[in-house]
């Protein structure tokens, strides 16, 4: 089940693929677009946000068995420090 910040159809925007996807709500919710074009200029303006994406797509994999272990989400990106470049 998905929560607040999740996200999906990240990969297909970034890749310029079509991947269709269904998504069913348990509950009213409200929904984001974003193109191409807008998401690519939202990584650069904020960094951060590619962080969660890979972050999301990490545990996705995880869930599906692509990975052995994902750490828990840190409370802040990691990316600055020695090492995480």
């Amino acid at each position: 089940m998905l929560g607040p910040t999740d996200t999906i159809g990240e990969v297909a925007v970034i890749a310029g693929a079509p991947q269709p996807a269904t998504v069913t709500a348990a509950s009213p919710l409200r929904l984001m677009v974003i193109g191409r074009r807008e998401l690519l200029g939202l990584l650069k303006a904020v960094p951060s946000l590619g962080h969660h994406l890979l972050r999301g797509m990490a545990e996705r994999l995880g869930k599906a068995g692509g990975t052995r272990n994902v750490a828990p989400r840190a409370s802040e990106p990691e990316m600055g420090k020695k090492g995480c470049r």
